[in-house]
């Protein structure tokens, strides 16, 4: 990640286990943004649509098993990331070992969000909710929630969050 001003706070530069587990050999400290299964899974349906259920449960199973295996890493929650810019700022400041650091505030992050809409000017294509994504994802809410890879996806979500 890096940090820059209050119009552009986060670049993502890789996505990848792969690259964090390079790093890791390197020497470097690796930082994960983690979501939760189901929701990652249905955000991933509804932007992928012919993709398949497993295909997609299969490959954040290899990305958290990678992830796992990286010793030198820390990771977010997903859900502090885009809920509450506190509990995230504190984790940043504690792997970029600083002592202060001012990141936008909730609200800014979500009024730059929505202000478009369709990701024209969205450097980190951050999808906007919409009712349409909403329906979406009623649709493949009970397959991705029954799904037989589940259990596995959350252990290992489990296991990735405690670093285990």
């Amino acid at each position: 990640l890096r940090l820059n001003n209050e119009h552009e706070f986060i670049q993502q530069n890789f996505h990848s286990a792969g690259y964090g587990s390079a790093l890791s050999k390197i020497d470097v400290k690796a930082l994960f943004i983690i979501r939760k299964p189901v929701d990652c899974i249905l955000s991933n349906k509804v932007a992928e649509q012919e993709i398949s259920l497993t295909a997609i449960y299969l490959s954040y199973i290899f990305f958290l098993f990678k992830v796992t295996r990286i010793k030198k890493c820390d990771i977010v929650l997903f859900e502090d990331l885009i809920s509450d810019s506190s509990v995230f700022q504190e984790k940043i400041l504690k792997f970029l070992n600083l002592k202060t650091l001012r990141l936008p505030s909730n609200e800014f992050v979500s009024n730059w969000i929505k202000k478009d809409p369709v990701n024209n000017n969205n450097d980190l294509y951050i999808s906007t909710p919409s009712k349409k994504k909403d329906e979406v994802k009623k649709i493949y809410r009970d397959k991705v929630e029954t799904h037989f890879l589940k259990k596995i996806a959350n252990k290992l979500y489990i296991k990735v969050i405690n670093n285990e």
